[in-house]
């Protein structure tokens, strides 16, 4: 091989690792601070479908089932964190609890059909709702909206809003 195909072999070699350096460090560049809440979404909603699954089959009257969901929820609240706004909307297509932990500096409201009502409770908190001529509540926190429809039967919809810094992360199920 001559001087110039060597010149050029060793360039090449150089130019790829350089590449390949890049790429290996794009793909393991990541924002350390986002909050570890998929393996939560992921409990929550297993927790949700047994809980609805244990309503269906053992004829648990309406207030032992509101009991229950207020218990979960306070328990998810918890696990989750104080300092995330976590809320949880149980009901049917009639009235509808909203339990949940709103954080201080957050504004939160909600619409069942008569017009926006402002949440003011800081902290943990339940609320009762009747549905206005529908069956959709809108959360509405830091004025983004939020849409969640009831049908007849038992439903039980959560949404976790979690600030950090100038991001902000949703789960919702």
């Amino acid at each position: 091989m001559s001087k110039k195909g060597q010149f050029y072999f060793i360039a090449v070699i150089i130019l790829a690792t350089i590449f390949i350096s890049f790429i290996t460090l794009s793909n393991n560049i990541s924002y350390t601070s986002a909050p570890k809440l998929s393996e939560e979404q992921g409990s929550i909603n297993t927790e949700i479908a047994s809980l609805m699954d244990y309503f269906s089959r053992n004829q648990i009257s309406s207030y032992n089932q509101t009991e229950i969901f207020l218990n979960f929820s306070k328990y998810y609240i918890n696990e989750t964190g104080l300092d995330k706004n976590t809320f949880f909307l149980y009901g049917n297509s009639s009235a509808v609890i909203l339990s949940g932990n709103l954080v201080s500096g957050t504004t939160l409201s909600v619409n069942t059909g008569s017009g926006n009502s402002p949440v003011e409770n800081i902290g943990i908190f339940q609320k009762g709702y009747l549905f206005s001529g529908t069956n959709n509540v809108t959360l509405t926190v830091d004025n983004i909206s939020y849409n969640f429809t009831f049908y007849p039967g038992e439903n039980l919809y959560y949404l976790i809003r979690y600030n950090d810094g100038s991001q902000s992360f949703v789960l919702s199920g």
